[in-house]
């Protein structure tokens, strides 16, 4: 098939962009119904406003580091004591929102955050790189 030299406008570029907003979306369909029915219910019972999630890694390891758990009012709250299960819960469904990639190499970290007030699920995303600057000089003898 010829390759076609037509170049991209910005309604293509938003298209194709809306377009994999679309497929992700479905791709955590699932995961998203059960943030939804199982986990927030509980997290709202327990007067969890929202959820702060820390993942890390580097050198193809990576893991989630914690969960911490605020109120409405952003203070601390430790809601395990009274649902053991919760962290490993709210660690299941995140695992699913990690960015692909993330423990290769240099590595990436970041937080995951849980908005119950505003219904929202959001990936705060750091990537580390080497960068190797190179640079010559010479000089006449």
């Amino acid at each position: 098939m010829p390759r076609s030299n037509k170049k991209k406008t910005s309604n293509d570029i938003d298209s194709e962009m809306d377009e994999r907003q679309k497929s992700e979306q479905a791709e955590h369909a699932d995961t998203m119904e059960q943030l939804r029915n199982d986990v927030i219910p509980t997290l709202e019972r327990l007067g969890v406003a929202r959820v702060r999630v820390e993942y890390s890694g580097y050198g193809d390891s990576g893991a989630i580091n914690f969960v911490d758990y605020f109120d409405a009012a952003g203070k601390a709250v430790s809601p395990a004591s009274e649902e053991p299960a919760l962290d490993a819960e709210i660690e299941n469904v995140v695992e699913e929102f990690l960015p692909y990639g993330f423990e290769i190499n240099e590595g990436s970290q970041g937080d995951i955050i849980i908005d119950l007030a505003k219904r929202c699920l959001s990936i705060q995303h750091q990537e580390n790189y080497t960068v190797t600057n190179d640079s010559t000089k010479e000089f006449s003898f």
